[in-house]
């Protein structure tokens, strides 16, 4: 079972590679942005999902390391949410918007 979920989480990180090239023109209003993003998301989420099965499986193999790189990352991630959140002309659509 483990190694089929760590093979099709394998699959769905090259298939987000391949969604660039995604051109669906007469199903959206927007076709060069939006078929790529519901299709971006919607693989992140069942990675995300199958991620979460497998630390179910063995905490101890899969769990996220604390590497300065992570740390490095995460500072970044949270000090630029919270200049973009608090020097936004609108603090709320800063904070809950794309």
């Amino acid at each position: 079972m483990r190694q089929k979920i760590e093979l099709a989480v394998k699959i769905f990180i090259y298939a987000t590679f391949i969604v660039p090239l995604i051109v669906l023109p007469s199903a959206f209003i927007f076709p060069f942005i939006v078929p790529k993003v519901v299709i971006f998301r919607s693989l992140v989420e069942i990675m995300l999902g199958a991620y979460v099965l497998l630390l179910i499986i063995n905490w101890k193999k899969y769990k996220p390391t604390l590497s300065p790189l992570t740390l490095a990352v995460f500072m970044f991630y949270v000090v630029s949410f919270g200049l973009s959140t608090f020097i936004g002309v609108d603090p709320y659509h800063s904070f809950w918007d794309n």
